[in-house]
């Protein structure tokens, strides 16, 4: 099983622990939601973060949540766009018959896997949780108010 994050409140809540303007000076006491460490430990997966941001701050987040050796890959792109292009990179590495994408926005994450044929997981939390969808390729598989929703949903389907 291949699953695909997206960061900021995926694994971890930005909204709740970040002021809007951070600096690397707040990333100290980030902390990643219940359940994402003893997922990402899980072996018989393939674990690939791909997140936007500045790769600086996003690496140092990665860092102070204890997840950067957890990961198979890190892709950091400059813009939402450019997650669908790491996504089927991704595929390309870690060709699986049962690939996921876990993510807090429609517009960007679960679009861009259901686009590639992708089972998704939609996160509500963060800014974006009362996003409504525009179309067929914005309503997930699945919708989790918490990670360990996450994680009994992968549990259900065979992780």
């Amino acid at each position: 099983m291949l699953i695909l994050y997206d960061l900021d409140d995926t694994l971890y809540s930005r909204t709740e622990q970040l002021p809007d303007d951070y600096g690397e000076n707040e990333l100290e006491a980030i902390t990643p939601f219940p359940g994402v460490v003893d997922l990402l430990r899980q072996k018989r997966m393939v674990h690939v973060l791909v997140t936007r941001g500045e790769t600086v701050l996003q690496q140092k987040k990665l860092a102070v949540l204890g997840l950067t050796p957890l990961f198979d890959r890190v892709f950091i792109c400059p813009r939402d766009e450019d997650k669908k292009q790491c996504f089927r990179e991704a595929l390309q590495k870690f060709p699986k018959k049962d690939a996921w994408v876990i993510g807090n926005r429609l517009d960007s994450e679960i679009r861009y896997g259901k686009e590639l044929g992708l089972k998704t997981i939609y996160l509500r939390h963060g800014k974006y949780s009362s996003y409504v969808p525009r179309d067929a390729f914005e309503v997930p598989e699945y919708e989790a108010d918490s990670f360990e929703d996450v994680v009994r949903i992968l549990r259900e389907n065979g992780a």
